[in-house]
């Protein structure tokens, strides 16, 4: 058969075209045929963002017109050093792209290109082994942000610029993954500090399954942060014309108790394990480490979870038929933990229990339990289905997740994707929970992904604490040629990430910027990090300064942990997941009590609380759902709205292929209690479609469906009116409020609204990121300003609700 695609073919190297003719493929996908044209025929450096779905062909869309340039005919090169840095997310992912196996290395070890060198470099690299890299550097450069970072930092000037001088692109995979992401901060500056060390520009070339709706205004965004402060006029590719066939089922666990959480685990454990006894391999995702570790727990304890023999058989995937008996044997004979059909697998996982996972996924049969790390492309073998417990982060979240199992349309695979909620089964007296916002979070995220629609990319402009590790690591790595402060400007302000630190810190006409605070900041605390040399102005690290870059942890810029100890009465009541929305005097729900937040000590990661009854009040359960993006939340809006239960059940129908009975009349409640049911003020019956709020016990539930940071900033407004305020989901709580007293308040709000300066001051309780430590609640407090919305927009949901209650 003939290639399709003849023309594009031609334009690559011979030694590629040898390549594709063994692979006996028969035309270029689209984002292929458009990388072609972008890399070898436009006469460009400018950065290229690729957008493909999952196996859509992305990585070899960069990688072949790429090789093709470098190596050209003879698959030979005479320049010196790495050609291509490579930067992945994780290590599993490093690990799956230095496997000779896969499509790259095949490329790459094939004799029509003499052998092109892959060198990984990670903390699981042996030492050794990339030191032989580092005398000698040739190839493909696969790296993470924080090896990377290892680099600039212990390397010599000279050294890098030996390496990377002839770096034709640096390609980053999962670019969402770094969105609104400390490591994405740290990664556009090391990228930054690459181009100034090598005297030009690299170009960057994003890959991603995932990049908001694909829209003028998402692409520019993308753009923006790929490369600040450069207009860029090469188009994004977001390739359309492969839609994955899929099937979603979604059911619910109902708790006829709120506390009896182990119960629905129990239920929804023995429902998961008939559905992936039926496949030989699949992937389970949870929201949490503490879930998987759970889930795992009760599946291996489930009836029929060691595997026999003739399932072994059936499921095990090997190359020829003779192999499989003798490799049958060697597992059959093997301890009782190898016969496990589940698996857990996580970040903090240790490296060898979690390649065994991804071992026995690849050989099969075997199901992983696993977090949000095996959202990225991590090879772990052919995944038939895949189930999710409880609502996913994001409609992108749930994209990455579905794209594990099967392929695409063209291999003729409908892979089925469960969704296992839990929700309370007796609502009458618990009016929030009958909303079931849980199950309409799930619903609203399943209708966008079937639509196309993702969330648009946010990010961090005024990231302090990762501008700290970064201003360190820059002063460190120019050790030797020192620097400036106003060079200093240059590389993380001016032309890096951190784009708004030249704004002034309290908005004084000649007030000192952020940049400056900074400095001066790590200049004279009482145990300085930074010192400057008076007379040529060159920025230098303090002793204790060289001891921080120096450390085991500096190079990664995150927090690794966000789960802290809820205490109360200096007992330990259990461990959290830490949302950075918390303040003094919220209410936590915790298995089933309401406790009051009285401290946060971030240094120790302990939220201290007290029990807190009050008369009336219910505790709130909201089936563990992540908070939802504000393209979730206005399309739960939207199904609350439906015209009619007969049409919402409709799209429900046509949205989701299985949906039980219990999910059903779930959504039917919540539909008909929002839209119908009556509430009553000032001797009137209102339905929540003629005022979005209603009393509730003693404390009042708003509804003002709008995204996170329009809640947040709601909820820092009414807290300067001393008003005790919890943002769950969608909704904002006043506690031990009516509507009559929030009214006087919203007439105290319309006379005088609060500074922003103000706002903040109440709600900021501490440093969040790794080394905000190092600096002061003024630039905290600035940091989570920036995330406000406007003052207007703020006004403007007041006004509403302000105008919707006194007209009533």
């Amino acid at each position: 058969m003939p290639f399709s695609h003849e023309s594009e073919l031609k334009k690559l190297s011979q030694p590629i075209q040898k390549w594709i003719a063994k692979q006996k493929w028969s035309q270029f996908r689209d984002i292929q045929r458009y990388a072609i044209e972008q890399l070898i025929d436009a006469n460009s450096e400018e950065d290229l963002v690729l957008h493909a779905n999952t196996a859509g062909g992305k990585t070899l869309a960069a990688f072949l017109p790429l090789l093709s340039k470098i190596y050209g005919d003879d698959g030979n090169t005479s320049d010196k050093g790495y050609a291509i840095i490579y930067i992945a997310p994780t290590r599993a992912l490093i690990n799956q792209f230095i496997d000779i196996n896969h499509d790259l290395g095949r490329i790459c070890r094939a004799p029509y290109l003499n052998d092109v060198e892959i060198n990984g470099w990670m903390g699981e690299i042996p030492v050794a082994q990339k030191n032989r890299s580092w005398e000698n550097p040739s190839g493909i450069l696969i790296i993470t942000p924080e090896s990377f970072e290892s680099i600039l930092i212990r390397k010599t000037a000279s050294q890098i610029e030996k390496a990377f001088s002839n770096v034709k692109a640096i390609i980053i995979d999962e670019l969402h993954f770094y969105f609104d992401s400390p490591r994405g901060s740290q990664l556009i500056s090391l990228c930054t500090r690459v181009d100034h060390i090598i005297k030009r520009k690299v170009m960057r070339i994003a890959l991603s399954a995932t990049l908001g709706d694909g829209s003028e205004k998402d692409i520019k965004q993308i753009h923006d942060f790929l490369r600040p402060h450069t207009v860029n006029t090469r188009p994004a590719f977001i390739d359309k014309s492969l839609k994955q066939v899929f099937k979603i089922h979604l059911s619910t666990s109902r708790l006829k108790k709120y506390i009896s959480q182990d119960e629905a685990n129990e239920e929804i454990s023995r429902a998961l394990d008939e559905r992936f006894k039926k496949v030989c391999n699949g992937l389970i995702f949870t929201n949490s480490r503490s879930d998987s570790n759970i889930f795992t727990h009760k599946l291996r304890a489930q009836k029929g979870n060691l595997l026999r023999k003739d399932q072994l058989k059936k499921c095990i995937r090997v190359n020829e038929v003779e192999h499989i008996e003798p490799l049958i044997n060697e597992l059959w004979n093997k301890d009782r933990e190898e016969r496990h059909r589940y698996w857990s697998h996580f970040s903090s996982l240790n490296k060898a229990e979690r390649e065994a996972s991804e071992k026995r996924m690849r050989m099969g049969p075997g199901v992983l339990v696993a977090t949000t790390t095996l959202e990225l492309g991590i090879d772990v073998g052919t995944v038939n289905d895949v189930a999710q417990i409880g609502p996913g982060y994001s409609v992108a979240s749930m994209r990455q997740r579905l794209g594990r199992a099967g392929r695409i349309l063209s291999q003729n695979s409908n892979p089925n994707f469960y969704i296992y909620l839990k929700e309370l089964e007796n609502t009458d007296e618990k009016l929030l929970e009958s909303f079931y916002f849980s199950t309409f979070q799930t619903i609203a995220q399943i209708v966008l992904l079937r639509d196309g629609k993702f969330e648009s990319p946010e990010f961090n402009t005024l990231d302090l604490s990762t501008f700290v590790q970064q201003c360190l690591s820059l002063v460190y790595q120019n050790r030797f040629n020192g620097i400036t402060k106003d060079e200093l400007f240059e590389q993380l302000v001016k032309e890096g990430p951190f784009r708004d630190f030249d704004k002034k810190l309290f908005g004084a006409k000649n007030e000192i910027t952020v940049f400056n605070a900074i400095i001066n900041r790590l200049k004279k605390k009482h145990s300085p990090l930074l010192d400057e040399d008076e007379a040529d102005g060159e920025i230098f690290l303090t002793a204790l300064g060289r001891d921080k870059v120096l450390g085991t942890t500096f190079m990664t810029a995150f927090t690794v942990s966000s789960e802290y100890e809820l205490r109360s009465e200096s007992k330990s009541v259990g461990t959290i997941s830490m949302r950075s929305n918390y303040a003094v005097g919220d209410i936590v729900i915790f298995a089933g009590k309401s406790y009051e937040i009285l401290g946060i000590d971030h240094r120790r990661r302990v939220i201290e609380s007290r029990y807190k009854v009050t008369k009336g009040r219910p505790a709130y359960f909201f089936g563990n759902a992540p908070s939802p993006s504000e393209a979730v939340i206005n399309k739960m809006k939207t199904l609350y709205n439906y015209g009619s239960w007969t049409a919402l059940k409709a799209l429900i129908k046509e949205t989701v292929n299985d949906c039980d009975a219990a999910t059903l009349n779930n959504i039917e409640t919540g539909f008909k209690i929002y839209k119908a049911q009556k509430f009553e003020y000032r001797g009137r019956a209102y339905s929540l479609q003629e005022l979005n709020i209603v009393q509730y016990e003693n404390d009042l539930v708003w509804f003002p469906w709008v995204g996170h940071d329009v809640l947040f900033g709601l909820s820092a407004v009414l807290r300067t009116f001393d008003k005790i305020v919890s943002i769950i989901g969608a909704v904002i709580i006043i506690q031990d409020t009516s509507i009559d007293v929030f009214l006087e308040t919203l007439e105290a709000i319309n006379d005088e609204f609060p500074e922003t300066d103000k706002m903040i001051w109440n709600t900021v309780t501490g440093p969040v990121g790794k080394y905000d430590y190092y600096l002061t609640p003024s630039l905290w407090r600035k940091a989570k300003k920036t995330t406000l919305p406007s003052i207007a927009m703020l006004k403007h949901h007041f006004d509403q609700i302000h105008n919707a209650i006194k007209t009533f």
